[in-house]
Protein backbone atom coordinates (compact mmCIF):
# COMPACT_ATOMS: atom_id res chain seq x y z
CA UNK A 1 0.00 0.00 0.00
CA UNK A 2 1.56 3.67 -1.16
CA UNK A 3 1.78 5.94 1.40
CA UNK A 4 0.48 9.63 0.46
CA UNK A 5 3.14 12.60 0.24
CA UNK A 6 0.92 14.12 2.99
CA UNK A 7 1.28 10.65 5.27
CA UNK A 8 5.02 10.95 4.43
CA UNK A 9 5.62 14.94 5.16
CA UNK A 10 3.79 14.26 8.83
CA UNK A 11 5.80 11.54 9.06
CA UNK A 12 8.70 13.42 8.80
CA UNK A 13 7.94 16.00 10.81
CA UNK A 14 7.01 13.53 13.83
CA UNK A 15 10.37 11.82 13.41
CA UNK A 16 12.83 14.83 13.56
CA UNK A 17 11.14 15.67 17.56
CA UNK A 18 11.32 11.83 18.18
CA UNK A 19 13.96 11.16 21.36
CA UNK A 20 17.06 9.84 19.67
CA UNK A 21 16.73 6.43 21.31
CA UNK A 22 13.53 5.57 19.72
CA UNK A 23 12.74 4.37 16.15
CA UNK A 24 10.17 5.73 13.95
CA UNK A 25 8.90 4.43 10.63
CA UNK A 26 5.92 4.99 8.05
CA UNK A 27 4.60 1.57 7.78
CA UNK A 28 1.66 1.12 5.46
CA UNK A 29 0.32 4.92 6.60
CA UNK A 30 0.94 3.87 9.96
CA UNK A 31 3.38 5.70 11.58
CA UNK A 32 5.06 3.20 14.20
CA UNK A 33 7.60 4.05 16.85
CA UNK A 34 9.85 1.39 18.49
CA UNK A 35 11.76 1.68 21.69
CA UNK A 36 15.33 -0.07 22.00
CA UNK A 37 15.11 -3.37 21.48
CA UNK A 38 15.91 -6.46 23.75
CA UNK A 39 19.62 -7.62 24.44
CA UNK A 40 18.05 -10.91 22.56
CA UNK A 41 17.80 -9.19 19.84
CA UNK A 42 21.27 -7.32 19.81
CA UNK A 43 22.31 -10.34 20.44
CA UNK A 44 21.00 -12.10 17.08
CA UNK A 45 22.11 -9.22 15.52
CA UNK A 46 25.41 -9.09 16.75
CA UNK A 47 26.03 -12.79 15.20
CA UNK A 48 25.25 -12.24 11.99
CA UNK A 49 27.38 -9.00 11.95
CA UNK A 50 30.84 -10.82 12.94
CA UNK A 51 29.60 -13.19 10.01
CA UNK A 52 29.29 -10.73 7.31
CA UNK A 53 32.97 -8.76 8.71
CA UNK A 54 34.51 -12.08 8.62
CA UNK A 55 33.24 -14.38 6.12
CA UNK A 56 31.26 -12.48 2.90
CA UNK A 57 33.36 -13.10 -0.35
CA UNK A 58 32.99 -9.05 -0.72
CA UNK A 59 33.96 -6.00 1.56
CA UNK A 60 30.59 -4.29 2.63
CA UNK A 61 29.27 -1.41 4.92
CA UNK A 62 26.87 -2.25 7.79
CA UNK A 63 24.60 0.13 9.32
CA UNK A 64 21.83 -0.50 11.91
CA UNK A 65 20.32 2.98 11.55
CA UNK A 66 19.89 3.49 7.91
CA UNK A 67 16.52 5.06 6.58
CA UNK A 68 15.07 3.67 3.69
CA UNK A 69 12.86 5.15 2.03
CA UNK A 70 10.14 3.10 -0.56
CA UNK A 71 6.66 3.73 -2.18
CA UNK A 72 4.94 1.68 1.34
CA UNK A 73 6.42 4.43 3.46
CA UNK A 74 9.15 4.45 5.29
CA UNK A 75 12.21 2.03 7.05
CA UNK A 76 14.50 1.19 9.01
CA UNK A 77 15.86 -2.27 9.13
CA UNK A 78 18.13 -3.55 11.45
CA UNK A 79 20.60 -4.24 9.29
CA UNK A 80 21.29 -2.96 6.14
CA UNK A 81 24.15 -4.30 4.17
CA UNK A 82 25.31 -2.31 1.55
CA UNK A 83 28.22 -1.42 -1.29
CA UNK A 84 31.18 0.60 0.15
CA UNK A 85 30.49 4.21 0.04
CA UNK A 86 26.72 3.79 -0.17
CA UNK A 87 26.36 5.35 3.02
CA UNK A 88 28.79 8.33 2.29
CA UNK A 89 27.15 11.66 1.52
CA UNK A 90 23.42 9.94 1.79
CA UNK A 91 20.47 11.78 3.39
CA UNK A 92 18.78 10.14 6.61
CA UNK A 93 16.17 8.85 4.37
CA UNK A 94 17.72 7.25 0.91
CA UNK A 95 16.98 5.19 -1.70
CA UNK A 96 18.10 1.69 -2.20
CA UNK A 97 21.28 2.35 -4.15
CA UNK A 98 24.34 -0.13 -2.84
CA UNK A 99 22.09 -2.07 -1.04
CA UNK A 100 22.46 -5.57 -0.94
CA UNK A 101 21.12 -7.09 1.79
CA UNK A 102 18.53 -5.89 4.74
CA UNK A 103 17.64 -7.82 7.69
CA UNK A 104 15.06 -8.06 10.25
CA UNK A 105 14.60 -9.61 13.66
CA UNK A 106 11.00 -10.00 14.38
CA UNK A 107 10.18 -7.56 16.99
CA UNK A 108 6.15 -6.54 18.42
CA UNK A 109 4.54 -6.56 14.79
CA UNK A 110 5.77 -9.93 13.31
CA UNK A 111 3.46 -8.91 10.81
CA UNK A 112 5.28 -5.64 9.62
CA UNK A 113 8.20 -7.65 9.03
CA UNK A 114 6.78 -10.69 6.99
CA UNK A 115 4.22 -8.87 4.67
CA UNK A 116 4.49 -4.96 4.86
CA UNK A 117 8.52 -4.80 5.15
CA UNK A 118 8.89 -8.06 2.35
CA UNK A 119 6.57 -5.90 -0.41
CA UNK A 120 8.51 -2.47 0.72
CA UNK A 121 11.96 -4.26 0.30
CA UNK A 122 11.13 -6.26 -2.98
CA UNK A 123 9.25 -3.13 -4.83
CA UNK A 124 12.81 -1.07 -3.71
CA UNK A 125 14.48 -3.66 -5.26
CA UNK A 126 16.30 -5.10 -2.58
CA UNK A 127 18.04 -7.80 -3.86
CA UNK A 128 18.01 -10.15 -0.57
CA UNK A 129 16.06 -10.06 2.54
CA UNK A 130 16.88 -12.03 5.39
CA UNK A 131 14.27 -12.80 7.85
CA UNK A 132 14.49 -13.73 11.28
CA UNK A 133 11.42 -14.73 12.75
CA UNK A 134 11.48 -15.68 16.78
CA UNK A 135 7.93 -15.99 17.14
CA UNK A 136 7.45 -18.49 14.02
CA UNK A 137 11.38 -20.07 14.71
CA UNK A 138 12.16 -20.03 11.27
CA UNK A 139 14.56 -17.70 9.40
CA UNK A 140 14.12 -16.86 5.74
CA UNK A 141 15.63 -15.51 3.14
CA UNK A 142 13.67 -13.73 0.35
CA UNK A 143 15.56 -13.00 -3.04
CA UNK A 144 14.87 -12.73 -6.39
CA UNK A 145 13.13 -9.41 -6.28
CA UNK A 146 9.66 -8.69 -8.38
CA UNK A 147 9.69 -4.80 -8.39
CA UNK A 148 6.32 -4.98 -10.52
CA UNK A 149 4.93 -7.48 -8.75
CA UNK A 150 6.11 -5.84 -5.22
CA UNK A 151 7.43 -9.44 -3.90
CA UNK A 152 10.35 -11.74 -4.10
CA UNK A 153 10.14 -14.72 -6.29
CA UNK A 154 12.59 -16.66 -4.43
CA UNK A 155 12.55 -18.12 -0.73
CA UNK A 156 14.00 -19.94 1.62
CA UNK A 157 12.85 -21.29 5.10
CA UNK A 158 15.10 -22.92 7.98
CA UNK A 159 13.79 -23.93 11.03
CA UNK A 160 16.47 -22.04 14.42
CA UNK A 161 19.73 -24.20 14.80
CA UNK A 162 20.04 -24.97 10.78
CA UNK A 163 22.47 -23.19 9.04
CA UNK A 164 21.44 -21.26 5.88
CA UNK A 165 23.62 -20.48 3.17
CA UNK A 166 23.87 -16.58 1.76
CA UNK A 167 23.85 -16.16 -2.40
CA UNK A 168 26.07 -14.38 -4.02
CA UNK A 169 27.34 -11.51 -2.89
CA UNK A 170 28.25 -12.91 0.22
CA UNK A 171 29.08 -16.66 -0.46
CA UNK A 172 29.17 -18.07 2.33
CA UNK A 173 27.01 -20.09 5.16
CA UNK A 174 25.37 -18.68 8.03
CA UNK A 175 25.67 -20.91 11.28
CA UNK A 176 24.87 -20.07 14.61
CA UNK A 177 22.72 -16.96 14.44
CA UNK A 178 19.18 -17.65 15.89
CA UNK A 179 18.16 -16.46 18.85
CA UNK A 180 18.71 -18.52 21.93
CA UNK A 181 16.14 -20.59 23.75
CA UNK A 182 14.25 -18.90 26.90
Amino acid sequence: MAVSAQERQLFHEFDAELHPNYRAELIAGRIVVSPPPPGSHAEVLAKVTKQLIRDAAVDTEISGHRGLETPFGNFIADLTVAEPGSFAGAPSWGTSAGSLMLVEVTSSAPEDDRETKRCAYAAAGIPIYLLIDRDRRETVLFSQPDVEAQDYRADIRVPFGTDLELPAPFCFVLTDFAPRAG
